[in-house]
């Protein structure tokens, strides 16, 4: 169930790391996992031994670094394919003596239902003050927007034959869904305490800074609530 390469590297092929997946994102221990697939194979197919080796505990704690990439490049294209990004809230807490800050949007659907989406919710920024987190709430929906041209870079060349390619690609959104441009008429949430309030200040007038140097002029459009 892996192939070994000339150096020695072991690389797990991809149902493997599929399996890791899933059963990460349904809050499976990474310890218990080896153990997992072992009592999943034997309880399908008692009569075959197909399980000659396990991956290892370190290689499942490293997917969680693809898990989460997976999961940004998601929310990025529930947010991307959205009509309307009605609402946004930022709220920063402390973890083991790191700042946490995360970013949550609520979108307006197709089916014109509302939705919320995590787009990031583990941002550590250098620090807590409200320039900083401001710099990070608008880096987030630009490092969404590049999650989902990697991702359409990445179609490209595994399916550049496929006749159905082009619908394939229709189905990713742009990273200019992601603009900044999509953040104006929104109403920004957040706590009362001091640095919340003047990150809402600091957010607002960045991003319509930003989209007047896109060339919005219209200052019925240029609105943040």
């Amino acid at each position: 169930i892996h192939t070994t390469h000339s150096g020695g590297h072991e690389k797990w092929k991809p149902h493997v790391d599929k399996l890791i997946l899933e059963m990460l994102s349904n809050r499976t221990p990474p310890s218990c996992i080896p153990s997992n697939i072992l009592a999943c194979a034997k309880c399908f197919l008692p009569n075959s031994k197909v399980v000659k080796e396990l991956p290892c505990v370190k290689y499942i704690r490293e997917l969680r670094d693809v898990m989460k990439i997976l999961t940004r490049t998601l929310s990025a294209m529930e947010v991307g394919r959205s009509l309307k990004i009605k609402q946004l809230h930022a709220d920063e807490t402390t973890k083991r003596g790191k700042s946490v800050l995360g970013v949550v949007t609520t979108i307006l659907q197709e089916n014109n239902k509302l939705k919320t989406i995590c787009l990031a919710g583990d941002i550590i920024p250098e620090n807590g003050t409200a320039e900083v987190q401001t710099k990070e709430i608008i880096l987030s929906f630009a490092e969404g927007g590049r999650f989902l041209d990697d991702w359409r870079e990445q179609t490209k060349m595994m399916y550049a034959n496929d006749p159905d390619l082009n619908e394939m690609l229709n189905q990713i959104p742009g990273r200019e869904r992601l603009s900044v441009s999509r953040l104006l008429k929104v109403f920004y949430t957040s706590d009362t305490c001091g640095a919340a309030r003047k990150g809402q200040r600091l957010f607002a007038q960045t991003v319509i800074n930003m989209c007047r140097e896109m060339g919005i002029t219209d200052e019925k459009e240029l609105v943040i609530y």
